[in-house]
């Protein structure tokens, strides 16, 4: 190569060597640029999934759900710390665990057969069950399991949340208890109705019979045992609808501090000499509407029952206060007895229930004072633990809308001798026996079985009736009161007394009949039939209770 050629390319080579020093420099530069950006991205990623993992780790460490992972040998992997409270363990004592090493059996087979039935169905299964805690609670839990997959589609484990449902599960008993209760307290009614109207054909008939066997003693004997008897029953009766909430309560404006020292000081004469007797009165009791005679019986009864807890005597404490915040008046009753065991305070308050050897109570004590408390707008709460006593607490609503009403009738100061009775009865037997009964007292009567053959006979009568004898639920859907509100369309100041075995119409209703007319309640005797019907004759105005037969 000559030296002219040397000299031309000597130029050339030295800008491409300038140009290739300079690439090579560009792909280094390249290089460490993207080698930054990647671990910037890089560390971003994983800033980002350690931010994520945080927050999960804070819903799983924070849920009000149990939340655990475990593989297919059962090994715990993933535990969080509400399960760990409830299993009174650490993470490290759990981890790694299987299911047989933390539940006894059967518990932990049948955890086990679930977690198998989950990865054989590679679907999620729901699963409800009752558990025992080492923390010592027995929850009700409701979980749902599901299969965890790997890349390939292929389970690599069971994960598990559960939700504690103990108090949904105990708000459904105390629902399913309240219906029960509910009906039970409409059957009782309902059977009270028709037990009233035999009572009443019973005790009239043998009312009517005693003046036939007056001049005989044995006769008259066991006739009286026999009217002893029906009054026995009338009683069951009465409490039977104090269950089912159906009496006739006479509430009046009461006030409680002295109405339960009252009470206190008949237990003191009537409670065993090894049963202390505390009152606890707070000074901010206020006057409540409460039938007076009722809330009596009922914490007699209370305390009659706390008395039988104590069989080595023991101490019983009744206090009444007044929460403000629910605007009840609470009279709780609370003892030193054997109390009662948690599977059977759902039943205590049915009525009949008890626990006791045959014939040593009738099981109505704990059901009256329910019926009472909820007919009266309030509420009985049982608070129980075997060897610590019971507290059954009675509340009321301070600002009642019950009320006292006045009743009075107009009388024909001219009207003397026999009058003329219209008695509608669709019961035949009732019907028949209170006919007697009104014309031994000296009366005329004419009996109709419907409102409509009332009315037509009402009609036709000369001279017109004087006054009606009428039932309160009587078939065709026309009520007793609307009998007397027809006839009264036609003669305006007749006498009414409606009558009732059936005391679904005492819920309060009684105070809803006109002014002037009577309640007559069956089973009656002849007197209270005799007293009814002057009631109902006579002037001036009555209090309710007084015009309440």
């Amino acid at each position: 190569m000559s030296t002219l050629t040397l000299t031309l390319l000597m130029p050339l080579v030295t800008i491409i060597s300038v140009v290739g020093m300079g690439l090579f420099a560009l792909r280094c530069w390249l290089r460490a640029k993207i080698a930054t950006r990647q671990r910037s991205e890089l560390e971003a990623t994983r800033a980002a999934l350690a931010e994520t993992e945080n927050y999960f780790r804070q819903v799983i460490d924070h849920a009000p759900v149990t939340v655990t992972f475990r593989d297919l040998e059962g090994r715990y992997k993933v535990a969080n710390p509400l399960l760990l409270k409830w299993l009174d363990l650490e993470a490290d004592d759990l981890i790694g665990r299987r299911i047989t090493d933390v539940f006894p059996q059967p518990l932990a087979s049948d955890l086990v057969a679930y977690d198998e039935a989950v990865i054989s169905a590679r679907r999620p299964l729901p699963d409800e069950r009752e558990v025992s805690y080492p923390d010592g609670r027995k929850r009700h839990m409701m979980g749902m399991s599901f299969p965890a997959f790997d890349e390939g589609g292929e389970v690599i484990g069971v994960g598990t949340i559960g939700v504690d449902i103990s108090d949904l599960k105990a708000a459904e008993r105390r629902i399913e208890q309240s219906q029960r209760m509910e009906a039970v307290g409409q059957l009782t009614g309902g059977v009270s109705h028709d037990f009233n109207n035999l009572l009443t054909v019973v005790r009239g008939s043998l009312e009517l019979l005693s003046d036939d066997v007056a001049d005989k003693p044995d006769a008259a004997r066991r006739l009286a045992m026999a009217l002893k008897a029906v009054d026995r029953g009338s009683d069951l009766t009465q409490r039977l609808l104090s269950f089912a909430r159906q009496q006739n309560l006479r509430p009046s404006s009461d006030d409680i501090g002295k109405a339960v020292g009252h009470v206190s000081d008949l237990l003191r004469r009537t409670l065993r000499g090894d049963i202390a007797l505390s009152v606890e009165l707070a000074d901010d009791i206020p006057p409540i509407m409460i039938d007076e005679a009722q809330l009596d019986s009922a914490i007699v009864n209370l305390a009659m029952n706390a008395q039988e807890a104590m069989p080595d005597g023991g101490t019983l404490v009744i206090k009444a206060w007044c929460d403000w915040q629910r605007e009840d008046l609470c009279i709780a009753l609370k003892d030193t007895g054997l109390g009662i065991r948690s599977d059977l305070l759902d039943r205590v308050c049915e009525p009949f229930f008890t626990t006791k050897t045959f014939g040593e109570g009738a099981g109505l004590g704990l059901s009256m004072a329910y019926g009472f408390a909820k007919q009266s707008g309030g509420a009985l709460a049982i608070d129980s633990e075997p060897g610590r006593g019971t507290t059954v607490t009675l509340r009321f609503p301070v600002r009642q809308r019950q009320r006292v009403v006045g009743h009075g009738v107009v009388i024909d100061q001219d009207r003397t001798g026999p009058l003329n009775i219209l008695l509608v009865e669709d019961d035949p037997e009732v019907r028949a026996m209170t006919a007697d009964m009104v014309r031994l007292l000296g009366h005329n009567v004419v009996s109709a079985e419907t409102g409509a053959e009332a009315l037509e006979l009402f009609e036709d009568w000369r001279p017109r009736a004087d006054l009606v004898l009428t039932d309160w639920i009587l078939p065709g859907g026309v009520s007793g009161p609307r009998i007397v509100e027809g006839l009264r369309a036609i003669e305006t100041e007749l006498p009414a007394i409606v009558m009732s075995g059936y005391t679904e119409d005492a819920q309060g209703r009684v105070g809803e009949l006109p002014r002037d007319v009577v309640f007559l309640a069956k089973p009656f005797s002849r007197d209270q039939l005799s007293e009814a019907i002057d009631l109902a004759v006579a002037a001036g105005v009555q209090p309710l209770a007084a015009m309440t037969v």
